[in-house]
């Protein structure tokens, strides 16, 4: 029998942990990657529903006719974007009636409905008729897609074991459409800098769907402050607890149901090796990791590398602003497919998309630097590019739209530590490097830094 963690996959491991210590998580249940990799058990599927819907009535006030089911992947290492997911499972047409009650309207609820339906003609091609059924083929197509194009190259490109299996969660739904309802992803600290405090997005009356996938530009966390006070002092306290707790930058995605908040995952952040020694040495000085620790946990590649570059201002036409995603500058030809940047092979390219797609993955990978219209900093462009260390701007807003469609420039300069693109090739500015002399101590002149840490790590106390 292989561990926990990788019988419940990184999401149900982690969904977990925030259920045994009294977080607000939506009921769910894990099929483990022994059970998925045996095969759906219809009969496990409706006893496992049935326990569901009798938990979610007591502790989310839903009516049984009400629940639905959210079918996600838990691969034992997290892979955003890259299996599949499917949202309102288990409805049918008899759900209405309970489901309007609770949402307090009838649109709502049959809306609720088709984007169930949808899920499941997408990755089906049929809609079976009774919510095992739907619930059991929707485990068996998120199964499959760990083997799907888009999952094999992510693998491949972070040396992923292809003998791994993954898990299934399937959850009951908190649902984010309705009046003080919304869907968010937050951070405990800056995934660009490393800087503590709350950070993040956050986009009423919705189901998250379309965060993630970059579809929409979110709002900031300041109207989840406007729109539910309670949810976010909430929020903001349950982030520092688990980053206490966890000791790594956390990264968190929560709904908001008319004011009550739930988490519905947590994971540690993907960040740059600058941020995370930055959230070391935060850790270190709040007392939450000793020196010790925080020694072995630095980035020597990190503490050795030049700072990160921005554009220099005023150099060239600024083309659009946005989110600064991901940090660096990146310079290159403007490219709008994805599957066209191979043929560019050898030549730098900037990637520009209204979203990126999981199956954008390799284009995403070969591409200097990363341009999306839409999206926010959790969504599926924004978080791929932090992992792959790309250059990026979600949510860019052109000064000239008309350029969007005959860009008189083959060439720009993506600053994603600044959120700003430019027309042609701009120069670079890197600020003076931080050194956390309180940690670190001082470098005597004359030595060399990487040799300096490799000492002193190597006689911590």
């Amino acid at each position: 029998m292989t561990g926990l963690r990788e019988q419940l996959g990184n999401k149900g491991f982690h969904l977990d942990l925030l259920r045994e210590r009294g977080y607000p998580v939506p009921s769910f249940r894990v099929v483990t990657a022994d059970e998925v990799r045996a095969g759906v058990n219809p009969t496990a599927v409706e006893r496992l529903l049935g326990e569901l819907r009798a938990e979610a009535a007591e502790r989310m006030g839903l009516p049984s006719a009400a629940v639905a089911f959210a079918v996600r992947s838990s691969p034992p290492v997290s892979m955003p974007g890259m299996m599949d997911t499917l949202l309102a499972v288990g409805l049918t047409d008899d759900s209405v009636p309970a489901l309007a009650t609770h949402l307090g309207s009838a649109e709502l609820a049959r809306n609720m409905v088709e984007i169930g339906r949808a899920d499941l003609r997408t990755h089906l091609g049929v809609i079976p008729e009774s919510p095992v059924a739907q619930v059991c083929s929707a485990i068996t197509a998120v199964r499959d897609s760990w083997h799907n194009e888009r999952a094999r190259e992510y693998r491949r490109a972070h040396d992923i074991s292809e003998r791994l299996s993954p898990a299934v969660v399937v959850q009951a739904m908190a649902f984010g459409t309705g009046d003080r309802s919304g869907s968010g992803v937050v951070f405990s600290h800056d995934p660009r800098t490393g800087e503590r405090g709350l950070h993040g997005e956050y986009v009423p009356a919705s189901t998250g769907a379309a965060l993630v996938a970059g579809q929409v530009t979110p709002d900031g966390l300041a109207r989840l402050k406007h729109d539910c006070p309670q949810a976010y002092t909430l929020l903001d306290r349950f982030v520092a607890e688990l980053f206490a707790w966890r000791q790594v930058m956390i990264e968190v995605e929560f709904v908001v149901e008319r004011g009550r908040l739930w988490l519905v995952q947590m994971r540690a952040a993907t960040a740059s090796p600058a941020a995370h020694n930055a959230v070391t040495v935060d850790a270190w000085r709040a007392g939450i990791l000793d020196r010790g620790a925080a020694l072995t946990r630095l980035s020597l590649e990190a503490l050795c590398a030049p700072p990160e570059p921005r554009a220099a201002e005023g150099h060239g036409r600024l083309l659009a602003t946005g989110i600064a995603a991901a940090g660096g500058v990146a310079t290159g030809r403007i490219v709008r497919a994805a599957e066209e940047v191979l043929a560019y092979a050898g030549e730098p390219v900037v990637l520009l998309r209204p979203t990126t797609e999981p199956e954008d993955f390799v284009g995403m990978a070969n591409s200097a630097g990363i341009v999306t219209l839409e999206g926010g900093f959790g969504s599926h462009a924004a978080v791929v590019a932090r992992e792959l260390g790309r250059p990026a701007v979600v949510g860019a807003r052109f000064t000239d739209p008309l350029w969007l469609e005959n860009p008189t420039a083959a060439t720009v300069t993506v600053c994603g530590t600044t959120g700003r693109v430019w027309e042609g090739v701009v120069p670079t500015v890197a600020p003076p490097p931080e050194w956390p002399t309180d940690l670190l101590g001082t470098i005597p002149a004359d030595t060399d830094r990487r040799a300096y840490l490799e000492t002193l790590i190597s006689i911590r106390p």
